[in-house]
């Protein structure tokens, strides 16, 4: 049987004629990423021949200059013949392709991450009392209260949202939290309580990639006083999206 032996850790396995790199790898004890499965979409899995040949299938990841350097897809490469491999560390391979969109972090045509803004908020606010003859509904004293701290033109108010305000409302002298989801200039109220609520809700950073999907949540960040003094809306740090918790 064919001898694969793989670099920098030396360790070598004989596997039978047709097996993958990545099959191989493993039967040596070693690891070789595979995000996209072993269907050679990803580019994750490349090593380098550095002595014998393996029965390499084309991908569109692996152009004629990695080609000819002596890459290869791990997962879409079989042995043949007593072949050494080198596993690249992950920082080196990293470093083999250098995507630059022109634009430097440091400098003013980068558009700074506190710049992006979550998909929720969590504001608290003070709504004022009923004031006689002024023929305004709790409803209305709320969102004439809640709309300039939003900047928004319009606000939505779900049926449910509408049901809870007056005992909210009452619950706190007029002070209540409202988580509210925030759609381009217009926003839709989520929830009301009573009082100041907690500080901030979860925020969820998703990392989209080619072949996997990537989330993680942590609790939000507190921005300070809202533009008007009259409340204070907690945001997500920029990074991430926030929803209520």
């Amino acid at each position: 049987m064919p001898r694969v032996t793989f670099l920098p850790s030396g360790l070598f396995v004989d596997v039978p004629g047709g097996t993958s790199l990545s099959d191989a790898a493993l039967a040596a004890g070693l690891s070789i990423g595979l995000p996209c499965g072993g269907k050679g979409t990803c580019g994750k899995c490349l090593v380098k021949i550095a002595e014998g040949t393996a029965d390499a299938k084309p991908s569109l990841k692996v152009t004629g200059e990695v080609l000819a350097a002596g890459f290869v897809h791990a997962c879409l490469s079989s042995v043949k013949e007593d072949v050494t491999v080198v596993i690249p560390e992950p920082d080196a391979l990293a470093r083999g392709v250098h995507l630059d969109d022109g634009i430097d972090p440091t400098e003013g045509g980068a558009r700074a991450v506190a710049d992006l803004s979550p998909l929720t908020r969590r504001v608290r606010l003070a709504v004022p009392r009923p004031a006689a003859m002024d023929g305004l509904s709790d409803l209305d004293r709320l969102d004439r209260a809640l709309r300039p701290l939003l900047k928004a033109r319009r606000v939505q108010y779900p049926l449910p949202f509408i049901r809870d305000l007056p005992r909210e409302l009452r619950a706190a002298g007029g002070e209540v939290t409202v988580d509210v989801a925030m759609e381009s200039a217009h926003a839709r109220a989520v929830r009301v309580r009573g009082g100041r609520g907690a500080a901030g809700g979860l925020g969820a950073a998703v990392d989209l990639g080619t072949t996997t999907i990537s989330v993680s949540s942590s609790p939000s960040r507190t921005a300070g006083p809202s533009p008007r003094g009259t409340g204070t809306t907690t945001r997500s740090s920029a990074a991430w999206t926030s929803f209520p918790g």
